[in-house]
C-alpha cells in the first residue's frame, strides 16, 4: 500500500467514525531541521483550533511492522481526541501583538539545516546555530503548542528584530528558568538497555551535568541566559565543554576533565544518528565556553 492510499483509507475511515459535518484536510508541514511530515487536519463544526495529526509513523507501522489497519485508525482517532486542547486558545490573538507579546520565547536551532526556513524567519546567529522565536499557544501540546515567528509577523506587528529578541529573551528567562543537574542523579546505576552509547552513572570518570529549562522543551536556549554559563563555570572551577544533546537540553563537562574532544565529538555523532529525532537535532560537535571572555565558541 502506498502512502497516498494509506492516507485516503484513513481519511475515509475517520469520516465514517466522526460526527457529521467533520472535514479532513491533508497538510504537509516542514518542521525543524527541514523535516517534512504529511498529516491531516480534522475540523469539526464550531472548532476553533484544529490540530494536525501526522501520519508518517502510522504508515510505517502499517507497512513495515504490519500493525492491523483498524488498530492504527483507532490510535489516530485517540490521538486526535487527546490533542484537542480543553481550554481552546483564541487564535485571533496572534494578530494582536499586545495579546501575544508575553508568550514569545527563544529557540536555538541548527543554522545550516534550517537555511530555507531562516530566509523567512527573524534570527540571530549564535556560533553555527541560530536563535529563532516561537509564540507559545498551548503548553500541553508539545511542539505543536508553539507557532514559529516569521518575518511577516514582525511586519504586521510593526516591531523590529532587535525588539523581538529583547522581548523573547525576557519572556524565556521569566517563564522557563534554567535547571542544572548532575547526570549521575538522572542515570541508573545499571544499564536499562544494551545500546553501548548510553552511559551509566557508575561508568562516568568525570562529572557531567544536564542543562535545560523547567519545561524540558527547547532547553538548549539556556545557553543564552545572561550570566548562567559564567555562574556554572565558577561552580565547576573553570572553562566548560558543552555537548549539544538536542534542542531540548545540553550536557556540560568541566574543560579540565574533558581531555579527548575527538572522542566526545564521535559520541555526539553516534547519539545523534541513533537516538535523537531529526527535528530535535542541534549539532554534531562540542562547544567551548571561556570563563575569561564569557563567550561560547566552536
Amino acid at each position: 500500500m502506498t502512502f497516498e492510499t494509506f492516507k485516503n483509507r484513513v481519511t475515509a475511515e475517520l469520516i465514517g467514525r466522526l460526527p457529521q459535518g467533520t472535514t479532513i484536510t491533508p497538510r504537509r508541514v516542514t518542521k525543524n531541521n527541514n523535516l517534512i511530515l504529511d498529516g491531516i487536519v480534522i475540523n469539526r463544526d464550531g472548532q476553533i483550533l484544529s490540530p494536525t495529526i501526522y501520519l508518517n509513523e502510522y504508515y510505517t507501522a502499517c507497512d513495515k511492522e504490519h500493525i492491523p489497519f483498524d488498530d492504527l485508525v483507532a490510535d489516530i482517532l485517540s490521538a486526535y481526541q487527546n490533542s484537542v486542547p480543553k481550554d481552546v486558545p483564541d487564535i485571533r490573538r496572534l494578530f494582536d501583538f499586545d495579546r501575544i507579546k508575553d508568550n514569545v520565547i527563544l529557540r536555538l536551532v541548527n543554522r545550516e539545516k534550517n537555511a530555507s526556513l531562516l530566509e523567512q524567519t527573524p534570527f540571530v546567529p549564535f556560533c553555527d546555530l541560530a536563535i529563532t522565536y516561537l509564540c507559545l499557544v498551548d503548553i500541553h501540546q508539545e511542539n505543536d503548542g508553539f507557532i514559529s515567528i516569521r518575518n511577516e509577523h514582525l511586519k504586521k506587528w510593526g516591531i523590529t528584530p532587535k525588539e523581538m529578541h529583547a522581548l523573547a529573551k525576557a519572556n524565556t528567562l521569566s517563564k522557563f528558568p534554567a535547571v542544572f543537574q548532575n547526570i549521575a542523579d538522572l542515570l541508573p546505576l545499571a544499564p536499562l538497555t544494551d545500546e553501548p552509547f548510553i552511559p551509566r552513572a557508575s561508568d562516568l570518570s568525570f562529572p557531567m551535568f544536564v542543562l535545560s529549562n523547567s519545561l524540558r522543551m527547547h532547553g538548549a536556549a539556556c545557553l543564552l541566559y545572561d550570566g548562567l554559563l559564567f555562574d556554572i563555570a565558577k561552580k565547576l572551577g573553570g572553562d566548560l565543554i558543552i555537548l549539544p544533546s538536542s534542542i531540548h537540553e545540553v550536557l556540560i563537562i568541566p574543560a579540565s576533565a574533558a581531555t579527548d574532544t575527538d572522542a566526545l565529538n564521535h559520541m555526539i555523532c553516534e547519539v545523534n544518528a541513533t537516538s535523537v529525532a531529526i527535528d530535535e537535532y542541534l549539532s554534531d560537535h562540542v562547544y567551548f565556553y571561556s570563563a575569561e571572555t564569557d563567550e561560547v565558541t566552536y
